[in-house]
């Protein structure tokens, strides 16, 4: 929840009034906040937008975030009549508490309070807080939350974004459904997964070319590409940026993602010319650049 609900850093901003349109105050509002995207999208959705200046903005954002609130209080309120499982029940129920009585009837009321006075700094505090109730809901789960969704924005789509392949980062993720109770290492697990899967099927796409290619000039290539991604890839690079990855050491993850698309590079060039497993190379390096952008945001 916290980007969709705290995205507007707009409190620690001057509430003095600036000559702009309304979508010109909003995204320069939206580009003091962590997601961009997200804060132009709520606010042009919001018809007081049109006629607000910061501080009205930051009452916009705040309705929003009760709104959110509200929707996660149902949804917590649905599992609880069909949760049977008692941990789960216990995490859901302390979840209501801190949406219910911190998040509703607390720290929105004093944001709301803050603004409306004049005490920005207090209203970011009153949002700071809601942030923390969303998270620490979360953590109370101590693994899979059923109520992910609705504790934080899509961590998918905000992490993809700050990748150089955002499609295929979506893609690749999505696909994935450990992705939907993921936190930012977990998906980077999941991405070195895919590279992994990507590297065993082209090692058995190079053996086959292997047994019927005659050309001596491909065979030695496609030889070296075996070593390449069977001895580095496979038995060196995954696995030391997975178990980096579970020690929480991101820099040797990130230096075994990128060895990975440096085989897959080194393999493509092998062949001086026309390969007959580009597509299969450039699938392991593309993906391996996507992991290593994910795992860079944990450094």
């Amino acid at each position: 929840m916290r980007s969709s609900v705290f995205l507007l850093c707009v409190m620690g901003l001057s509430l003095t009034q600036i000559e702009f349109s309304t979508s010109d105050l909003v995204k320069q509002t939206c580009k003091h906040t962590p997601n961009y995207d997200l804060c132009v999208k709520t606010l042009l959705s919001d018809p007081r937008s049109s006629h607000a200046d910061v501080a009205g903005l930051a009452m916009v954002m705040v309705d929003v975030i009760k709104a959110k609130t509200i929707a996660t209080l149902h949804r917590i309120s649905e599992l609880l009549g069909t949760t049977r499982h008692p941990k789960t029940k216990a995490a859901l129920r302390r979840c209501v508490e801190l949406y219910d009585n911190a998040v509703l009837k607390a720290d929105l009321p004093s944001a709301m309070e803050a603004l409306k006075t004049g005490v920005p700094k207090f209203a970011e505090q009153g949002t700071n807080d809601a942030a923390n109730e969303a998270d620490s809901c979360e953590r109370t789960f101590s693994g899979a939350s059923p109520i992910t969704s609705f504790n934080r924005a899509d961590l998918v789509d905000q992490t993809c974004k700050q990748t150089p392949n955002y499609d295929l980062c979506v893609k690749t993720l999505r696909a994935d459904p450990r992705s939907s109770t993921a936190d930012v290492t977990g998906l980077a697990l999941v991405t070195v997964d895919a590279i992994k899967a990507k590297a065993t099927a082209t090692l058995d796409r190079i053996n086959g070319l292997l047994g019927t290619t005659p050309d001596p000039k491909t065979k030695a290539a496609l030889s070296h590409c075996g070593e390449l991604y069977d001895n580095a890839v496979l038995k060196a690079d995954i696995p030391s940026a997975i178990e980096a990855l579970k020690k929480g050491n991101p820099k040797f993850a990130e230096q075994g993602v990128n060895d990975a698309a440096n085989e897959a590079d080194s393999c493509e060039r092998a062949f001086g010319g026309a390969s007959p497993i580009t597509s299969f190379n450039r699938s392991v390096s593309d993906l391996s650049r996507v992991a290593s952008a994910i795992i860079g945001l944990l450094s």
